[in-house]
């Protein structure tokens, strides 16, 4: 035989029944902006709007990610090295990421800018400005 019990309804919990709340959208630049400004550099690169700036403006935003990045867990670090001993292996496990990141960085800036971000623009009128 089947126990057919209903559990009781719960009614909704209302935190601030006199406060209404706005969605606000956003742009796919101030999405950008934002993730920049968060150090989301893995997240930025999968954006359309990322992928349509040029060459240089990609490693550039890039790059400010990553150093973003980089900020935040320094603070992260110095709040750890701080705690004392019991936090040190934690803290150094992060000296050691940002490591990792900002070599990543310059080895990106220094790949593209020696090999692709040469800038040319010719003497001629007219004539656009490219990569190579």
């Amino acid at each position: 035989m089947a126990n057919n019990k209903q559990l009781p309804v719960e009614e909704p919990v209302v935190l601030h029944p006199h406060k209404q709340t706005a969605l606000q959208t956003y742009s796919t630049e101030e999405e950008l902006t934002h993730l920049v400004g968060q150090g989301e550099w893995e997240l930025i690169l999968g954006l359309e709007v990322f992928q349509k700036r040029s060459p240089e403006s990609q490693i550039q935003l890039f790059s400010e990610a990553i150093t973003q990045r980089t900020v935040k867990m320094r603070k992260t670090y110095y709040n750890l090295i701080n705690r004392g001993s019991a936090q040190r292996s934690a803290a150094m496990s992060i000296l050691a990421r940002i490591r990792q990141l900002e070599s990543f960085r310059d080895e990106s800036l220094q790949k593209f800018y020696e090999n692709d971000g040469l800038r040319m623009i010719a003497e001629e009128a007219g004539v656009k400005v490219y990569f190579y």
